[in-house]
């Protein structure tokens, strides 16, 4: 996926993201590669009429991939001195943690892989 799907100005100004444009560049390349994982073997240009559902979860990728993200599927509940903690198992693609988030805006937008 060499051609970018989003961009920082994109990142900054539509979704409202935190990252500086340096750290931006830096995780969103692993990022974007997560998601055409998720996407294949279509590709982003095959659904220009879905372009906003792939910048967003470009974004939220970003995002979980630069740590900024804070969906680590873990729920506690605490019953006097007893305290319970439950870890959600984690979906990862190429060695990295895929945002729930990210996932929800892809299936939304019927663009999630049938195995996923």
């Amino acid at each position: 996926m060499g051609d970018a799907v989003t961009d920082y100005t994109y990142y900054k100004n539509e979704y409202g993201g935190a990252l500086s444009e340096e750290d931006f560049a830096k995780f969103r390349k692993a990022a974007q590669a997560v998601i055409h994982c998720l996407l294949l073997p279509r590709h982003p240009a095959d659904y220009p009429q879905k372009a906003d559902a792939i910048r967003c979860a470009v974004c939220l990728q970003t995002d979980k991939t630069a740590g900024c993200s804070d969906s680590a599927g873990l729920a506690a509940e605490t019953i006097g001195d007893y305290r319970a903690e439950y870890r959600t198992p984690a979906l990862t693609v190429l060695g990295m943690e895929v945002s729930p988030e990210a996932l929800m805006v892809l299936s939304h937008a019927g663009l999630l892989n049938q195995w996923i």
